[in-house]
């Protein structure tokens, strides 16, 4: 369908404007869906970062949907408190659906130091 088609380009045009116009390594885009109450991943950003992340992960990254119920995630975290969060550990914004090995090798890959969470993107 079109309307998915413009959509995809959409998400993936923000996705990649998070790391050229803020000075990230990569940008995820994830919007709330409140009737399956998930955080859903819906574009990664094209760069170096973004491409090892999608060859690295255990899990496809369109199928890493966080549960709003799911406390200890950051991303939620952020939601919840309405505020910007950072860690040093992938694994704060991908668990529980990926695992923490998993998480740590995806970081290393993506040379990644530290994740910023906001409540207006996920970077």
């Amino acid at each position: 369908r079109s309307s998915d088609l413009d959509f995809n380009r959409a998400a993936q045009k923000i996705a990649n404007a998070i790391p050229e116009l803020l000075g990230y390594k990569t940008g995820v885009l994830a919007l709330i869906d409140e009737k399956e109450q998930i955080l859903k991943r819906v574009a990664i950003s094209e760069t170096p970062g973004g491409n090892a992340a999608l060859h690295n992960l255990e899990v496809p990254f369109s199928n890493i949907d966080i549960r709003l119920s799911e406390e200890e995630n950051f991303c939620i975290k952020a939601l919840r408190e309405n505020r910007v969060l950072h860690t040093t550990r992938l694994y704060d914004v991908l668990r529980p659906v990926i695992s923490e090995a998993n998480s740590n090798t995806v970081q290393e890959k993506m040379n990644t130091k530290t994740t910023l969470i906001d409540r207006k993107s996920v970077v």
